[in-house]
């Protein structure tokens, strides 16, 4: 995942107790030089014998995660970590999977509050690292003296994930085809049964979703939905526009496919589609519901006419549900096995590259539609 490092000033993040160093870096502070703590080149500095210190890092976009680096931390200065206003009891994240800690070689712990702290007062020049693996806003660094020793501070540097996780997602008010008809996603519950296209009738086994508000039209270019004009991608497909999420992939089955992946169907990202009449970004919303669908196996499903996946979990699927949502799949589809699945693709996943290019290249030069139209039945007629 691409990261970037934070460098923001006083003028861009904000800071209550003590002095508020957001710019200090080794080679200029005699402080920090005195101090050897040279692993970290160009940091922030909290917590400095001025008693308790927050710094916020406020973001004007969802970040995917991020990487903290940090030393010079001891025992009387434990640092805690919040994220959108909840402090994070780091021994709970690190089991739960939302953070990994480096400790540094055995220099730094993870204390029994939650916080993290240097396991003996040295002079350091070795970093420890927190890798937050959630999407947040606003993360703040809680610095908190509580005795003797706890002069120091902690110096720390941030780097940002740029590119948030996006999990397969439809937008609230699609219809999705049930044996019953078709059905507005938002009415759909854990049990209720869908039609495959593999399968037949198979029962939801969670159902969850997510509301974005405040959407920055120019720079969360991560949070805007694509939407699919119908017909777009065949005729009658999609049947009524389709929106979802950038990274929800729909099934491709053509000819032109078998030549370039030697499979005729593969599943393709909305994004990578832009390039087709009537397939374009949503950048006049200032709000979005997604909701997600999970069942026992990842499976092609009709979304407004259009075949579409459900939601397939494996790495990047769950670090995008977060925390929340996975405990809920535990309780509610403990069949699933959620600690170590890694669902198979239920298509060829042609998430990008050359090959993708080229085959939404040949289909646009040949005039060619990415689907024939649908069958009722359940089939989809192959096009060249």
């Amino acid at each position: 995942m691409p990261y970037t490092k934070i460098t923001g000033s006083s003028g861009t993040i904000t800071g209550t107790g003590g002095n508020s160093d957001f710019t200090h870096t080794t080679s200029s502070n005699e402080d920090l030089n005195d101090l050897s703590y040279s692993a970290i080149t160009n940091g922030y500095w909290i917590g400095n014998g001025d008693g308790i210190e927050t710094h916020t890092h406020a973001f004007s976009q969802l970040v995917g995660g991020a990487i903290i680096e940090f030393n010079a931390t001891n025992p009387a200065e434990p640092t805690f970590i919040v994220l959108d206003g909840t402090t994070i009891d780091l021994n709970a994240a690190v089991a739960a999977g939302d953070v990994s800690f480096d400790d540094g070689g055995g220099i730094y712990e993870i204390t029994a509050a939650g916080a993290f702290a240097g396991i003996e007062e040295v002079d350091l020049d070795i970093s420890g690292f927190i890798t937050i693996n959630i999407p947040f806003t606003t993360l703040q660094i809680d610095a908190t003296v509580n005795g003797p020793g706890g002069t120091n501070g902690t110096v720390y540097a941030v780097f940002v994930e740029t590119d948030p996780p996006s999990a397969v997602c439809f937008a609230k008010g699609t219809s999705i085809r049930t044996p019953t008809g078709q059905t507005p996603i938002e009415r759909l519950s854990p049990g209720d049964l869908v039609e495959t296209y593999d399968h037949g009738p198979q029962p939801i086994s969670w159902i969850g979703s997510v509301h974005f508000d405040a959407i920055d039209p120019i720079q969360a270019t991560a949070l805007r939905p694509i939407r699919i004009a119908p017909g777009a991608l065949g005729r009658g497909t999609p049947s009524e526009p389709l929106t979802v999420s950038r990274h929800h992939r729909l099934l491709v089955s053509s000819l032109i496919a078998e030549r370039i992946f030697g499979v005729k169907e593969v599943l393709v990202p909305a994004c990578k589609l832009l390039r087709l009449p009537g397939v374009e970004e949503v950048t006049n919303r200032s709000s979005i519901t997604y909701f997600h669908l999970l069942f026992p196996r990842h499976e092609v499903i009709w979304a407004e006419g259009a075949l579409s996946e459900s939601l397939l979990l494996g790495p990047q699927g769950l670090k995008a549900l977060g925390s929340a949502a996975r405990a809920e799949i535990k309780v509610s589809a403990p069949e699933i096995g959620l600690d170590a699945v890694r669902m198979r693709g239920a298509r060829f996943l042609a998430d990008g590259g050359p090959d993708v290019k080229d085959l939404i290249a040949r289909h646009l030069r040949h005039a060619k539609p990415l689907v024939a139209e649908a069958n009722q039945g359940g089939a989809v007629q192959l096009c060249g």
